[in-house]
């Protein structure tokens, strides 16, 4: 009876493990190549949280797993810092998933990972002395959704010795580096104490030590990279800007001032926080309280935007306006506003059913910044704090996309912009089609698939399947086994990939050179199209 026991569970062994497919690699310093000794590997189901396998690797930097056959998410990296299989680039929101199960390889996994970096310096004077609480913006640069995009990573404030110092950086990335600060014996530091010096400021430089932030530099970190940006601030004559406006009672906020800054980005000079007392309010009276009075200190010359933005009750208010500051002191009346609102109905196809909530989405056209929330089950949705300014709205979920919008009151539509005045709320239909498909494939270069490959599918010029003409440019990271999928609105695509995960393919200028090379290919609404596309050669100037 023992031995038949015995028999019995050696065959559920070997059909279990017959069942497992090994995974196994080497996780890679990106920078040099070698091993990356004690790693930290991770393996998630990619339609799941729950992890599925990890382990430390040993000074070889390999790993090894046996697994059933699925999608997985393979992270590794430091304790700290994790990225995902197939990055080529830290920040660039693409990677590969592994593809386990029979006649895939999975045994030879190369992990190329970006070892975190530094940027350090020391900022000094005209005279060479140490600039103590200057204050310094970290701006990164990266290609997300195949559009480059700069945005605000983090600030730092010199030491007493006037040294400053990012750490734990992604590598392979650009950043811009601006600076602000103000002398020691400035009037805003001494308080006018009595005797101080004549007002000054520094003028705002940056990297690599230019006034003028068009002339910037970005600093291309390298994995493991400790780059240094050294900074000598000139004082300049300085102004005070006073800030005169009214609010409602309670409100809390803050009042900033910036200028333009490197890459698109806004450098900061000043802010400080609002907090308007709750005085009593007859009910008959206007909206706004007693005139209040702001005081920005230390300004040195320059074009600034001025922006108070603040919150009361739920409900948002702002004003902005333009400031020219020339060494002589300044006054600023600012008529506080409540901000509109965008509110809208939804339409499905007859008969449609969602299987997932659907999500509307505001997206500004000069900002790009994008605000979402869900679709309410009556069919409706709302933004309730929306500055003045042109936005695109659209509502998509799992199967559906938008194919329909109308202004039915309060702003206009030009272009597919929702046009959003002042003090209004806006009222918006919009109309989404089930008529969705697929399309499928493997990227191969000629010896087999590709992993790791650009696809991108563009509509054909001259197509159109969303409000006002908008086009569109999808890119997909092909997975372990060269493969990808889009889910897209029924018509006609061109399709092509390249070994390039920067493109910019939302640039038109940056397809021009590919979409000749292209192929083309029809999607069905319910249906899906199987393609097996060549890996283009990079394109040449």
């Amino acid at each position: 009876m023992k031995l038949v026991l015995l028999t019995l569970a050696a065959a559920a062994s070997t059909c279990f493990a017959a069942d497992l497919f090994p995974v196994a690699g080497t996780i890679l310093n990106a920078g040099t190549n070698s091993p990356l000794p004690h790693a930290y590997v991770f393996f998630y189901p990619s339609a799941g949280a729950k992890l599925a396998a990890s382990s430390v690797t040993g000074e070889d930097g390999r790993f090894r797993f046996e697994l059933p056959a699925g999608s997985y998410r393979l992270l590794a990296g430091t304790r700290d810092v994790q990225e995902s299989y197939g990055t080529h680039a830290t920040g660039s929101a693409f990677g590969s998933a592994v593809i386990v199960g029979p006649g895939q390889d999975t045994s030879r996994l190369a992990f190329r990972f970006f070892v975190p970096g530094a940027i350090t310096g020391r900022i000094v004077d005209e005279s060479g002395e140490p600039v103590e609480q200057a204050l310094i913006q970290l701006v990164r640069s990266t290609i997300v959704a195949g559009k480059r995009t700069a945005a605000v990573l983090a600030y730092e404030r010199t030491d007493d010795r006037g040294q400053y110092r990012f750490g734990h950086l992604p590598g392979g990335v650009q950043y811009y580096l601006a600076v602000t600060g103000n002398p020691w014996y400035s009037r805003g530091n001494l308080e006018d104490a009595p005797g101080a010096q004549a007002a000054a400021a520094y003028a705002p430089v940056y990297y690599p030590d230019t006034n003028d932030p068009s002339r910037a530099t970005p600093i291309s970190l390298a994995s493991g990279q400790e780059a240094r940006a050294d900074f000598r601030l000139t004082a300049v004559p300085n102004a005070t800007i006073t800030v005169k406006y009214s609010a409602p009672a309670g409100l809390q906020g803050t009042i900033g001032l910036t200028s333009d800054g490197v890459a698109g980005t806004s450098a900061f000079q000043v802010s400080q926080q609002l907090s308007v007392p709750a005085f009593a309010v007859q009910p008959d009276a206007a909206r706004q309280g007693p005139q209040l009075t702001a005081t920005l200190q230390s300004i040195p010359p320059g074009h600034y935007t001025l922006r108070m933005l603040g919150a009361v009750s739920g409900n948002a208010f702002g004003a902005t306006v333009p400031v020219d500051v020339n060494g002589s002191n300044a006054t600023v009346n600012l008529d506080l506003r409540p901000f509109s609102k965008i509110e809208g109905t939804v339409h499905l196809p007859p008969a449609a059913v969602t299987k997932t909530p659907l999500v509307a989405s505001v997206r500004g056209s000069v900002s790009g910044a994008v605000g979402t929330v869900a679709v309410r089950a009556d069919g409706t949705f709302s933004f309730p704090n929306v500055e003045p300014g042109r936005y695109r709205v659209a509502v998509a979920g799992t199967g559906f996309f938008t194919s329909g919008l109308e202004v039915r009151d309060g702003g206009t539509l030009k272009d597919g912009l929702v046009e959003v005045p002042e003090l209004t709320t806006v009222r918006v239909s919009v109309t989404v089609s089930d008529l969705v498909g697929r399309v499928k494939g493997i990227v191969d270069d000629g010896q087999g698939p590709v992993a790791g490959a650009l696809v991108v599918i563009s509509s054909v010029p001259g197509q159109t399947v969303r409000p006002g003409g908008e086009e569109i440019h999808q890119g997909y990271q092909t997975e372990s086994d060269g493969s990808f999928v889009f889910s897209e609105p029924a018509g006609r695509y061109l399709l092509f990939a390249v070994d390039n995960s920067d493109l910019e393919y939302m640039e038109p200028k940056a397809l021009v050179p590919y979409l000749s090379r292209s192929g083309e290919v029809e999607i069905q609404a319910g249906a899906t199209a199987e393609k097996k596309i060549p890996l283009l050669p990079p394109a040449t100037n």
